[in-house]
């Protein structure tokens, strides 16, 4: 039904002030990083919004739960997903002869990790 448009994921990486003092050998961050998503959907109808924004949503979440993986790969030694919040909204514009059908989603998922 519907299609994935886009993916630009824009990554902002933020170390906050080491969580734990008690262990020398690891400091702990937090790191957030940012998504966004463009779902196009084959019409306005209710039902093609809502199966794109599902299956962005899904996107949403299998792109988070694999950011640990990335992290652990370059700079964390273990990566725990702590919080993460999603947000949609549609989108239609018309342009010269065909209309512009699309969900937008945008979200944000904060990890801990321990430094390597």
């Amino acid at each position: 039904m519907s299609r994935l448009a886009a993916i630009a994921v824009l990554a902002s990486i933020v170390f906050a002030s080491p969580l734990s003092q008690a262990s020398a050998s690891a400091e702990s961050v937090r790191v957030s990083i940012s998504y966004n998503l463009t779902i196009k959907a084959d019409t306005d109808a209710a039902d093609d919004i809502a199966a794109a924004q599902s299956k962005g949503r899904r996107a949403m979440y299998q792109m988070m739960a694999a950011e640990c993986e990335v992290l652990n790969e370059t700079i964390a030694a273990s990566c725990k997903l702590s919080n993460f919040n999603i947000q949609s909204g549609n989108r239609y514009r018309r342009r010269t002869n065909n209309a512009d059908n699309s969900v937008q989603i945008r979200g944000t998922g904060s990890y801990r990790i321990e430094l390597k």
